[in-house]
């Protein structure tokens, strides 16, 4: 089982290089998810992911359509999904190894966890982490009471 920590890393080039991981049989965690950075203008990576949540289907535009979540682990899985050839069984396989966490839970803490520094953010500007992508969506905060 590898633990990878997605915070700072670029979203698309770790999602392959998981792909690829899962399709030879290991077994990978995530976490740190919602720390992941899509890289462009914060113009640009609003409106693809605002135009993906919104697709309708053809038949049906009111009622059915594909269900683009807002949830940054899903948001993650999503992208690692359509890296794998997920409607064959191996890819179903593999995307069954995976699991993704929102920050590091208690159980993981000590466990050695990787960090990828060859596919590392260096950019200062003109990205967005998967966290501001979700709240543009519409993801509201669960509040503390």
């Amino acid at each position: 089982m590898k633990t990878i920590d997605y915070s700072n890393l670029i979203l698309g080039r770790a999602a392959s290089k998981t792909a690829k991981l899962l399709l030879k049989g290991e077994t990978i965690v995530i976490v740190n998810a919602e720390k992941a950075v899509v890289r462009g203008t914060k113009k640009g990576i609003l409106e693809k992911f605002l135009r993906r949540h919104g697709w309708k289907a053809k038949g049906n535009p009111l009622r059915h359509g594909p269900k683009i979540s807002r949830m940054p682990d899903r948001l993650v899985r999503f992208a690692i999904q359509h890296m794998l050839p997920y409607r064959r069984a191996t890819g179903r396989q593999a995307l069954e190894r995976l699991t993704i966490f929102l920050g590091i839970p208690k159980k993981l803490e000590k466990a050695s966890i990787e960090k990828w520094d060859s596919i590392e953010n260096m950019e200062k500007k003109n990205f967005l982490t998967i966290a501001q992508i979700s709240t543009a969506m519409g993801l509201q905060k669960k509040r503390d009471n």
